[in-house]
């Protein structure tokens, strides 16, 4: 592999500077803007910049074009792995087992997979830009290497998660570096945590072997001298053209990607603030949450018709309570108390022994006739006043106006349907038919909740 020349002392600045690289990337993910998925893929930037350092500083290599190269590439190298790893997960699967309950095992494999590709990437940045020319034989076998090793401390870190990754929380949750609301490592705060350890694990590994196995020397960096003049002239190498369109095209990478995110953050922003403001005036055009009668508690067969209907059995009556949600809610109608009677309807086909469901009631209670008439006009699943709006229109069914939507409901024979909704004082009622002919349902339902639609 060729001699290496080992000098502690830097390796002992590079094991520091990496940990606390991989520290300040971990605080760096718990802010604007690395906590933002667009942004996520940026965080390799903070290695990247201490790397640079201390290339400038520690081994004095004083070109700005070879420096900025490196760091562009080295920040697109996390960007590149994290596809590489999305991408080598149908592979990945070919070789796991268990699907679901191997989810783990196949995010730590992707993180792998990530890994060769984005240390791969580091590696030869730092040989391109910012290290002396080596034997091609040696440079694979380095570079192969510390592709696998940075490939594996991906992983170990990834997997170390809910220990190490934990463990670096609690401290920087002890630092205040992290909001202490988050230090239950629950959720998807469990792969923060993999990614705290695998962020750490791999900065401090790779950074003094990028040194060790690509090393930087001023002195062998020297220009040849020219045949008239005896003595080397002292100074860098010439940074080749190709080199520097490889540090463009990276740069135009990250630009591109970094518009994209830009634009990206600023429609959810405007979504969000767009959805606050709908969720104010839905409340402002609310009736009132306070003082609400509590919503009585009545036997289904007072509210549903259970018999028979035109040949059709009631079947799975059932009855939902609804409980005013907390914190608030985006839509009023959760809000506040309801209770749900449910029941579906089936017929026997003719000479046949199955059962299809062709018909469904539901009637909702409100606290009181303002908010059925509100949760007819704002339902919360999309109810047939407001669903398809061409089809939604008012009738007069039986000296009631009520609406209707002809696209609302499929039945299980997969025929068209017809959908009925009315409001009737505290209750809200919703009737899909298979066919509109079969209207007695519609007519019983009418006669037990009078419309008070006008």
């Amino acid at each position: 592999m060729g001699k290496l020349l080992i000098d502690p002392k830097a390796m002992l600045v590079l094991t520091i500077l990496g940990l606390f690289a991989g520290l300040l990337t971990c605080v760096g993910v718990q802010h604007f803007p690395l906590q933002s998925t667009e942004f996520f893929p940026f965080s390799g930037i903070i290695f990247a910049l201490a790397f640079s350092l201390y290339s400038w500083w520690f081994e004095c290599l004083h070109s700005p074009w070879r420096i900025l190269s490196f760091f562009i590439a080295s920040t697109a190298a996390f960007y590149i792995a994290m596809f590489a790893g999305a991408l080598g997960i149908p592979l990945i699967r070919l070789f796991i087992e268990g699907g679901e309950s191997n989810a783990e095992n196949l995010k730590t494999s992707a993180v792998f997979f990530g890994g060769l590709f984005g240390t791969a990437l580091v590696a030869s940045a730092r040989y391109l830009f910012l290290s002396n020319s080596q034997d091609h034989k040696a440079l694979l076998r380095r570079l192969g290497l510390i592709t696998s090793v940075g490939g594996v401390l991906g992983a170990a870190g990834f997997a170390l998660g809910p220990s190490l990754g934990t463990a670096i929380w609690d401290l920087l949750q002890l630092l205040h570096f992290v909001a202490p609301s988050q230090s239950s490592m629950g959720g998807h705060s469990l792969d923060t945590a993999s990614f705290f350890s695998m962020f750490v694990m791999w900065q401090t590994g790779i950074a003094p072997l990028l040194a060790l196995l690509f090393p930087y020397s001023p002195i062998s960096a020297e220009t040849p001298s020219e045949s008239s003049s005896p003595h080397p002239r002292k100074g860098p190498l010439s940074f080749p053209m190709w080199k520097k369109a490889l540090a463009v095209a990276a740069f135009l990478f990250l630009v591109y990607f970094l518009i994209k995110g830009i634009r990206s953050e600023r429609q959810i922003a405007s979504l969000e603030a767009k959805t606050r403001k709908e969720v104010a005036q839905r409340y402002a055009e609310a009736p009132p949450l306070d003082n609400l009668p509590a919503v009585e508690l009545l036997p289904p067969d007072k509210v549903l018709i259970l018999h028979d209907i035109h040949g059709y059995v009631p079947v799975s009556a059932s009855v939902q309570n609804y409980s005013p949600a907390d914190p608030r809610p985006p839509l009023p109608s959760d809000a506040v108390p309801a209770r749900s009677y449910i029941v579906v309807y089936e017929v026997t086909n003719s000479g046949q022994r199955f059962h299809s469901l062709e018909a469904a009631a539901s009637v909702t209670q409100s606290p009181n006739a303002e908010w059925a008439n509100y949760r007819m006009d704002h339902p919360i699943y999309g109810g047939p006043s407001t669903l398809s709006p061409p089809s939604v229109r008012k009738v007069s069914k039986y000296g009631n106006t009520i609406y209707v939507n002809t696209l609302s409901f499929k039945s299980a024979t997969g025929r068209g349907s017809f959908c009925y909704a009315w409001p009737s004082g505290n209750f809200e009622v919703d009737l899909c038919l298979a066919e509109p002919a079969d209207e007695e349902f519609l007519r019983q339902y009418l006669t037990l909740h009078p419309s008070s639609l006008n």
